[in-house]
């Protein structure tokens, strides 16, 4: 069974202005406020007056969703998550898909399906920790809802703190011993992307402990990622990847730990889809159709769709470079059912109310659009960009998140700026 959220101290709740708004029986914690709504304090009063407790108490539950708040539009949602003392926005990525675009009249919200859609679709087993992909990672993500779906499209969390206790120790030492391949990229697409040339796009690369490797005369850099991150303040362990990217093989027995929650006429043809999904053709028209719907979706962004494109095109590209020091050659088929089982148990899904604001610990959680009809629109936000040292040498890193310091992207844009 999920086990029930806690906050940080169980008298502490009323004494910042909250309330719990649900039965406390699975996270994310539900706050509301606990005054009326005429003249009750705004979000952000209550989270600039108490930010030590609001930290406190996500790094406690690993989530907080504070809803029936005032939050109606994309500055009300930043203005709320940066009233928070201790926490900075990240306003762009290292080589991050362009898929999400800014929106307009804020520093650091973004879409999160402008081109592809993230929740509400056909789509099954997208959990993963954000910005795997990339050496800036955030240690703090925050959601908004700007709209529903009909049916489904709920963002669901996996704690995986304790998804990671639950594995055998052999498998920990697995996950441990060695980092992974997490991503690759034509060094011609970072010089392309930054307006570098080949020799300075090396350069700065290497200076940061970026590996590279040569291949049939082309060369391309690989970004080598911790496996399991010890968090900074419970001192405990956590299995943070990309799964669809980093362990594809997981996909099959998610689907089967997952099987009870899809149960039913309602997802029906879902089910159907998942099945001829598995098969080789079945996979290939998945890939064709999620592109054709991207194109779609694109021709309202067609800068946008055009960058998704080219970034598919380079990514396409590499699939087998570094492919004997990926993730997905690590464990075993015994390890990967124990490893989905152990996520099915620890999962809960955040049904989404209009104006809900999420925060998340992106150094426990993973979260994933989830399957259904309908559309939905959610604003995100990172924050607090991890310390990263590179290269890499293990598997299991300690985490530390900065205020303070240049993100990779930070130093590359100033970089291009001064060439």
């Amino acid at each position: 069974m999920t086990r029930p959220p806690q906050v940080s101290s169980m008298r502490d709740t009323s004494t910042v202005g909250l309330r719990l708004a649900e039965a406390a029986n699975s996270p994310p914690l539900v706050l509301a406020s606990a005054q009326p709504r005429l003249g009750a304090p705004r979000l952000p009063t209550i989270l600039r007056r108490h930010s030590e407790w609001t930290l406190r108490t996500l790094h406690t539950n690993g989530c907080l969703l504070f809803r029936g708040f005032d939050v109606r539009m994309p500055l009300d949602f930043e203005s709320a998550v940066l009233s928070i003392r201790g926490v900075s926005g990240m306003s762009a990525c290292f080589m991050n898909s362009r898929s999400r675009s800014s929106i307009p009249g804020t520093q650091f919200v973004m879409d999160t399906n402008s081109v592809f859609k993230t929740g509400a679709g056909f789509r099954f087993a997208g959990f993963h920790a954000e910005n795997y992909g990339s050496p800036d990672v955030p240690a703090i993500l925050a959601f908004w809802c700007a709209s529903r779906r009909q049916v489904g499209g709920e963002t669901g969390l996996i704690n995986m703190v304790r998804v990671y206790a639950d594995l055998p120790r052999a498998t920990q030492a697995k996950l441990e011993s060695k980092p992974h391949v997490a991503v690759v990229w034509p060094l011609s697409a970072i010089a392309r992307r930054y307006r570098l040339t080949s020799a300075q796009a090396r350069h700065l690369c290497a200076s940061w402990g970026f590996r590279s490797q040569v291949v049939d005369g082309s060369e391309f850099v690989l970004l080598w990622k911790p496996n399991v991150y010890l968090h900074p303040m419970l001192r405990r362990s956590a299995l943070l990847v990309d799964f669809p990217a980093a362990i594809p093989r997981l996909k099959r027995h998610l689907r089967r730990s997952f099987r009870d929650y899809y149960a039913g006429p309602a997802w029906g043809l879902h089910r159907l889809l998942w099945e001829l999904e598995a098969t080789r053709f079945g996979g290939y028209a998945s890939s064709r159709m999620t592109m054709a719907a991207a194109l779609l979706r694109g021709l309202r962004r067609p800068a946008a769709l055009l960058h998704v494109l080219e970034e598919n095109w380079d990514l396409g590209a590499v699939d087998r470079i570094g492919s004997e020091s990926r993730l997905n050659t690590l464990l075993s088929e015994r390890e990967l059912g124990e490893l989905a089982s152990a996520m099915r148990e620890h999962f809960t899904p955040c049904d989404w109310q209009l104006g809900d604001l999420l925060l998340v610990d992106n150094l426990q959680m993973l979260h994933s659009g989830m399957p259904g009809i309908g559309s939905r629109k959610l604003g995100v936000m990172l924050c607090n960009r991890l310390d990263l040292k590179f290269p890499v040498v293990s598997g299991l890193v300690d985490a530390v998140s900065t205020e303070g310091g240049s993100s990779f992207e930070q130093q590359v844009q100033s970089f291009s700026r001064a060439m």
